[in-house]
């Protein structure tokens, strides 16, 4: 982030007791005693810190080793820690009436992540084989997934009520609801960049090229978006899981995604 600062001058300062500092110019000009109030003195600090927090570089970096964490445990209460957006959308998970708990568990079945409602669990699967800020990213992400649970669970009972009759309208709203996560989870990525300085390009999965930094990626337009899933196949497991759907008419519990 540049940020311009732009000088200015200050004709007359009246002191304390009368005194008068004629001609008080910028600091780049010539030396300069300037007498501060405590209030300002307190706002300035205030400015300053402000600044290291919207600036990544600004503050000195925690230094992370994405490939030092053991179990999905270990990042979890990590990204809560370092992550205000990500510690809120945990705590609602697990705070919801209905579930027997939030899980998030290794499955050799996922290709990456998956949300899934098992045995009055709503599970967090993650393939085994990630591994590194890949991980990391992807836990990050399904954890919004697994926030925004319950109006998938709602787009699910549309089709047992009738209201949702196609797989086209299915794949569709649950798609826009993906598309919602990924906001939050660029909101997540802005927060621990901030504690742990410029990411590495495999946290921006979700996007191709990788952008340099977080402070740099940007959400792809919905329809893009939309268009990508499509080609990409994703959009066909929800109309796979339509047909599913309207075969067994189950409840809410089954997969959401």
């Amino acid at each position: 982030m540049t940020v311009a600062f732009r000088s200015a001058k200050v004709a007359c300062f009246r002191g304390p007791k009368g005194v008068d500092a004629r001609e008080i110019a910028t600091f780049a000009e010539r030396k300069a005693t300037v007498v501060v109030s405590p209030f300002l003195s307190r706002l300035m600090a205030g400015c300053l810190a402000a600044f290291c927090l919207l600036d990544p570089g600004g503050a000195r970096a925690e230094k992370v080793d994405w490939g030092a964490f053991q179990t999905n445990a270990e990042i979890d209460r990590w990204l809560c820690e370092a992550s205000p957006t990500y510690a809120m959308m945990a705590k609602d998970v697990r705070s919801r009436r209905g579930l027997r708990g939030c899980r998030i568990v290794d499955r050799e079945d996922v290709a990456a992540g998956n949300v899934a409602w098992v045995d009055g669990f709503l599970e967090i699967q993650l393939s085994p084989k990630l591994s590194g800020p890949l991980r990391v990213s992807i836990l990050a992400f399904e954890m919004a997934n697994a926030y925004r649970n319950p109006d998938h669970l709602q787009i699910d009972r549309a089709v047992d009520q009738g209201h949702i009759t196609t797989p086209e309208e299915f794949g569709l709203a649950h798609e826009m609801l993906e598309y919602e996560a990924m906001r939050l989870h660029r909101t997540v990525l802005l927060e621990i960049e901030r504690r742990a300085g410029t990411l590495p390009a495999g946290f921006f999965y979700l996007v191709t090229p990788a952008p340099p930094s977080a402070a740099q990626y940007r959400v792809p337009a919905l329809c893009t978006y939309l268009k990508t899933q499509k080609q990409s196949g994703h959009t066909a497991h929800y109309y796979r899981w339509f047909h599913r759907r309207r075969r067994a008419k189950a409840g809410p519990q089954g997969a959401t995604r």
